[in-house]
């Protein structure tokens, strides 16, 4: 089990959980002796490495490289699920005495007591921001997890709510909001400073934080920032952050110019440990997501200290509580609007900035972890 070292010592003690070891993702990529490499990108290479800026991230530019050709082979998300059925089918068996936790929508067979987290139904009401395969078996192996679990946790009201009104499930659905890594209440100078010499970062930039895939609305975003005016572009470029995801070939259309012009820049994966100074360091933080069960970068950035430019739909004014700047991500003008309002109004970004971290102190992931051990002893009882 990989969590959060802080949420681990809580269920340390309680039955049901057998912790070995607690690793971040940077650590993860140490332990799998993947060495970082820095280089360009050639598309079309079967054998290129895609490097992220600053050489990090290795093992994320190494799975980018690799996903096209197993996304190939007929199957392999099925043969994957398949193999991790057997082999964890041949652990759980041990403790059936045991509460099993499932912290990732779909169960696997156990014949004692047991919860799963289920995030967003995005699979069912927006199925084209999926691939296929994806949905097939989400769809799937969901009707286990609904079937098998003796209670279902949802990470926000919002998701709480369309879980209840597709399934109307016999089990009770309970709250488990998530928490932001203490890191990010506590940046300072320093860090911010060596992460922007270290990314080569401008004084002033606007951040966006999320995988490049369609559901995340980067075109849409993109193009509201270019259409700002040149001034503020100049001032405040966009800095781009994540993985690769899916169909990003229309949104790399779009990108070329801006990328060319120095308006826009996109550092592909970046360290965690980077992540508070990176969101401290930003002028605004820009998430305009069509769809989501939470939306952790809203979050981050309002824990960092820095104001929010979000979507106006699903769970994202959930988060933001009132503390960040509502746009409507289907409005190319709302996006713009909400950008050069948050830009313009210092005033008013201060004041969005310190509303969001006042409501970052409400999380903590000891909360988190109560909330989920009171699911537990639910089913205990």
């Amino acid at each position: 089990m990989l969590t959060n070292p802080e949420f681990s010592r809580e269920l340390q003690d309680i039955k049901g959980f057998d912790v070995l070891r607690v690793y971040n993702r940077d650590e993860l990529v140490q332990l799998l002796g993947v060495t970082e490499k820095t280089g360009s990108e050639h598309s079309g290479s079967a054998g290129r490495v895609m490097a992220d800026a600053g050489g990090q991230g290795s093992m994320h530019a190494l799975l980018q490289v690799l996903k096209p050709y197993i996304k190939k082979i007929p199957y392999a998300r099925a043969l994957r699920h398949k193999l991790m059925q057997r082999s964890s089918g041949l652990l759980l068996d041990r403790y059936q005495d045991y509460i099993y936790w499932e912290p990732n929508y779909v169960m696997q067979a156990f014949a004692g007591k047991s919860l799963a987290t289920i995030y967003d139904l995005s699979h069912i009401h927006y199925p084209e921001y999926h691939p296929r395969e994806r949905v097939t078996e989400l769809n799937k192996g969901l009707e286990l997890t609904l079937a098998q679990a003796d209670r279902l946790v949802s990470i926000s009201q919002f998701s709480r709510n369309q879980m209840l009104e597709q399934w109307a499930p016999s089990q009770a659905i309970d709250l488990v909001f998530p928490a932001v890594d203490a890191a990010f209440y506590r940046v300072d100078d320093t860090q911010c400073e060596a992460v922007k010499h270290k990314y080569q970062l401008p004084e002033c930039y606007v951040l966006s934080v999320a995988t490049l895939e369609p559901r995340k609305n980067f075109i849409g975003l993109v193009q509201a920032y270019a259409s700002l005016p040149g001034s503020l572009r100049q001032r405040y470029p966009l800095i781009l952050v994540g993985t690769r995801g899916w169909l990003t070939e229309d949104l790399e259309t779009v990108l070329k110019p801006l990328i060319e012009r120095g308006e826009v820049r996109y550092l592909g994966y970046v360290a965690q440990t980077d992540m508070p100074a990176l969101y401290q360091s930003a002028e605004l933080t820009a998430y305009v997501s069509f769809y989501e069960g939470y939306g952790m970068p809203i979050a981050e950035s309002m824990a960092a200290g820095t104001a929010v430019v979000t979507s106006d739909c699903t769970s994202m004014p959930e988060v933001a509580g009132g503390c960040a700047e509502l746009v409507d991500p289907h409005c190319q003008n709302s996006i713009r609007n909400g950008l050069h309002r948050m830009l313009t109004d210092d005033e008013l970004r201060q004041q969005k900035a310190e509303a969001g971290h006042r409501r970052a102190q409400e999380w903590s992931w000891e909360a988190s972890a109560k909330r989920l051990l009171a699911s537990m002893a639910a089913i205990s009882s």
